[in-house]
């Protein structure tokens, strides 16, 4: 109880003002406050943390309170939270790109040039209050966006957030579940925050994203991140499966990528704090046997002894050098 009380100390801190001597004693026995001239302030590291706007909101820590405080009275569930609450998370998620999400995209093959061409698309899944999809599409002023989620209330939010980002014009929010895209090789990038979305319409719905991108598309899903302390963990597992999440660990869902027809798949580095993220694409043409990436494979390494008869086979002849 009293690092409840203790979080909600840091989330109301304002670093201008001095500290109360009971706050600030309360801080300083855990290291967070230190007393300078018979006052106490804020400890170098603290002030350092919540000096930046953007990784305080990173911190989402009042938001955090607030989901802790709906989670006390029973109500599971994404939904329970008020709409304040939704869009401190929606404000994390903007501070995230901002941070180092951009980045961590960098890293997935030309991806973050390819969004900033003319033309280029981008699929938020489980769009929520839209932070994401505004954050990118401000970014990149060529990007267009489509967000897709099955709560009416979450996308009166997004429109909210889209609109003061200034971006409402080119992102296009859809009342859809993903097991029901239909979309085929319009995206560039998908998005899909596994944390908030059921594993069952996680799994069921990789072919239906995979179809739904661009050849080379990265489909980019972002899933717990365990730190391998066995009472974080727990906890980390427990907020996710009670906001109806997919708690399954990122080498369960990087198997199932590979499974999906997913031929380049890579976990990415991240900052400390966020998800686990994975990036996933089909470098191969689709619907390409097994046996004919085997083939093209042999012809690759050995030109001059094989020649390709056909998409599933091949003729072990030697060509004339």
């Amino acid at each position: 109880m009293n690092a409840a009380w203790l979080l909600a100390m840091v989330a109301g801190l304002d670093l201008a003002a001095p500290l109360d001597p009971h706050r600030g004693r309360a801080l300083a026995a855990r290291g967070l406050a230190v007393l300078q001239d018979d006052r106490y302030v804020a400890a170098p590291g603290l002030t350092e943390l919540l000096a930046d706007p953007d990784q305080a909101r990173f911190l989402n820590l009042t938001g955090n309170l607030r989901q802790a405080a709906t989670a006390a009275t029973g109500a599971a569930g994404w939904h329970n939270n008020d709409d304040d609450t939704l869009l401190e998370q929606g404000k994390a998620s903007v501070s995230g790109i901002r941070l180092g999400t951009r980045h961590t995209l960098s890293l997935l093959g030309g991806l973050t040039e390819r969004l900033a061409e003319p033309g280029a698309e981008l699929l938020d899944v489980g769009v929520g209050t839209g932070g994401m999809i505004s954050a990118l599409c401000a970014d990149l002023p060529a990007l267009r966006g489509t967000g897709i989620d099955v709560l009416p209330r979450a996308l009166d939010l997004a429109k909210r957030m889209v609109a003061d980002f200034g971006v409402a014009e080119r992102v296009e929010l859809r009342l859809q579940i993903v097991a029901d895209l239909d979309d085929r090789d319009r995206y560039d990038m998908a998005w899909v925050p596994t944390i908030f979305i059921p594993s069952a319409a996680v799994f069921a719905a990789l072919p239906r994203l995979l179809a739904a991108l661009r050849r080379g598309g990265w489909l980019v899903l972002g899933g717990v991140r365990y730190e391998g302390d066995e009472f974080s963990d727990a906890i980390t597992g427990w907020r996710v499966i009670r906001d109806g999440g997919t708690a399954a660990p990122a080498d369960d869902l990087i198997e199932r990528l590979r499974e999906a027809g997913f031929d380049d798949v890579r976990r990415l580095p991240v900052p400390p704090g966020a998800p686990a993220v994975i990036g996933a694409r089909l470098v191969w043409p689709r619907r390409a046997s097994r046996t004919a990436r085997f083939s093209e494979a042999l012809r690759r390494s050995f030109p001059h002894w094989i020649t390709p008869t056909s998409s599933s086979s091949v003729a072990m002849t030697r060509t004339s050098s």
